[in-house]
C-alpha cells in the first residue's frame, strides 16, 4: 500500500542478539533506500510466521493498522505477491510498531526518515546504487552531471597533491581516509540525486496547469457540491484521449479520466499526457471485469495491479476508483475502505456507449439539471464531437467544471 508516495517492501527479517530488524526497502521521494528497521520481538515473530523469504514472493507492508477490541489486539497486513497473484495476510503487532508506522508515514524527506531512532542504514560496502534510483527528470540531470565532475575532480586533486609532497603514508591511514572519502562521496551523491530529483519534480508540478477540484470525502460518491459539475471519461486510454484533453484545455475546464490497467500499460505516454496537463486520473480495473463476480482476493489483486500501473506512470498516488458498470458490493466497499481510496460513481448517465451519437449526447446534457452532478461519459469520437457544445452549455448555466480528487 502506498501512502504519501511511500512504499514499504519487506526484504528480510533479521535477529541480531536480542534485537529484531525488518530489512526494508523504503520507496519514497523519488528514491529507493534500504534500511534496517528495529522492531519489537512480539511484532517480528508474528511477521516471521507469515513470510518465507526463500521463494519468489515479494512482501509489502501496509501503513494501515486496526484494533480488534474483542481480542484486545492491534493488527496490520502484509501483501504477499508473486507475478500477478497477491494475497493480503493479517498479522498481530504492537502499539510500538503502530507508532513507528505513523512516524515513517509522516516523514517529509529521506533525511527525516534517517533521523528516526529505530531506522538504521545496513553496514555494507559504501556505493551509490544508481540502478536503485528512480529515473530523474531531464531538468535535474545536468546539475548532477556537473556536481559529479566537481566531486571527482576534488578527489584527483587530493591524491595528486599527496603524490607531489612525496611523503610516505601508512597504509592503514590511507585505507581509513579512502573509506572516509567513500562515505562522504556517497552521502554527497545521494544528496545531489535527491535534491536534483525533487527540484526537477517540483518544477514539473509547478508548470502543470491548475484546475479547480472537488475532493471526494465519502466512501462512495455519486455527486458533488452545488454550482460545480464534473465531466468524467471512462475506458481509456484510447485514440480519443488526447483530443478530449485538448478540448478541455481549450476551454480551461477540469476533467477526470478513469483508465483501464491493461490499456494504460500499452499506452503510458497517453496516461502521462493527461496527468501532465493537470487532469485527474482514477482506476477503472485491469480488464473492465464486473467486480461483483469476483471474490475479495480477486478484487484486491485487480485494484492493486491497476493502481500500481497508473502510479508507476504518473508518480503520484491514485486514490479514485470507478468499478466497471458501477457494480459495487460489500466486498468492494470493504476493500476500497481498507486501502483508503474512494469510489466514484455518477448521478447523470449520458448513455453515450449505447448511442455513439453526438447530438443525442448533447440533447441529454441540455435536458438535465447538471448542478452538483458527476456526468458519465466514455471515450469515443461522438464524445469528442459533442464536448465543445457540452462545455459551453454548462458554462452558460454558471457551473464550474472541476477535477475530482
Amino acid at each position: 500500500m502506498s501512502v504519501n508516495g511511500k512504499v514499504l517492501e519487506l526484504l528480510a527479517i533479521e535477529q541480531d542478539n536480542a534485537k529484531w530488524h525488518l530489512h526494508t526497502q523504503i520507496i519514497s521521494f523519488g528514491q529507493q533506500m534500504e534500511v534496517l528497521w528495529e522492531v519489537d520481538a512480539y511484532t517480528a515473530q508474528h511477521l516471521t510466521d507469515l513470510c518465507d523469504f526463500g521463494g519468489h514472493h515479494k512482501y509489502r507492508l501496509s501503513f494501515k493498522t486496526s484494533v480488534d477490541s474483542a481480542k484486545s489486539q492491534i493488527t496490520s497486513t502484509v501483501s504477499k505477491t508473486y507475478r500477478d497473484i497477491s494475497n493480503r495476510l493479517i498479522f498481530i503487532c504492537s502499539t510500538e510498531y503502530q507508532k513507528q508506522l505513523e512516524e515513517i508515514k509522516n516523514s517529509l524527506s529521506n533525511q527525516d526518515l534517517l533521523k528516526l531512532s529505530f531506522i538504521h542504514v545496513p553496514q555494507t560496502d559504501v556505493q551509490v546504487p544508481i540502478e536503485n534510483v528512480t529515473p530523474i527528470p531531464n531538468k535535474g540531470k545536468k546539475a548532477i552531471k556537473w556536481a559529479s565532475i566537481g566531486l571527482i575532480s576534488a578527489v584527483f586533486l587530493l591524491f595528486g597533491y599527496s603524490t607531489y609532497l612525496n611523503k610516505p603514508v601508512d597504509s592503514k591511514t590511507v585505507n581509513a581516509e579512502i573509506k572516509t572519502a567513500e562515505v562522504h562521496l556517497a552521502e554527497a551523491s545521494s544528496t545531489l540525486v535527491a535534491t536534483a530529483y525533487n527540484d526537477a519534480r517540483a518544477e514539473e508540478l509547478a508548470e502543470q496547469p491548475y484546475f479547480p477540484y472537488v475532493e471526494m470525502t465519502d466512501l462512495v460518491n455519486y455527486n458533488i457540491s452545488a454550482n460545480d459539475v464534473a465531466l468524467t471519461f471512462d475506458d481509456g486510454p484510447t485514440k480519443f484521449t488526447t483530443a478530449i484533453v485538448d478540448t478541455l484545455k481549450k476551454y480551461e475546464v477540469g476533467g477526470t479520466f478513469f483508465f483501464i490497467g491493461n490499456k494504460s500499460k500499452k499506452h503510458p505516454d497517453t496516461v502521462q499526457y493527461v496527468y501532465s496537463n493537470g487532469y485527474s486520473i482514477g482506476s477503472h480495473s485491469m480488464k473492465h471485469d464486473n467486480m461483483v463476480k469476483f471474490t475479495y482476493e480477486q478484487q484486491e489483486t485487480d485494484l492493486l495491479q491497476t493502481t500500481a500501473i497508473l502510479e508507476g506512470i504518473i508518480e503520484e498516488d491514485v486514490n479514485l476508483y470507478r468499478p466497471p458498470y458501477g457494480s459495487v458490493n460489500q466486498l468492494t466497499e470493504n476493500l476500497v475502505h481498507s486501502y483508503n481510496k474512494k469510489i466514484v460513481l455518477w448521478d447523470k448517465d449520458t448513455k453515450d456507449w449505447q448511442t455513439r451519437d453526438a447530438q443525442k449526447i448533447i440533447q441529454y446534457v441540455k435536458g438535465i439539471d447538471a448542478t452538483g452532478s458527476i456526468i458519465l461519459l466514455h471515450e469515443s469520437q461522438a464524445v469528442v464531437d459533442a464536448l465543445p457544445i457540452i462545455i459551453e452549455h454548462l458554462q452558460q448555466n454558471g457551473l464550474n467544471i472541476v477535477n475530482l480528487k
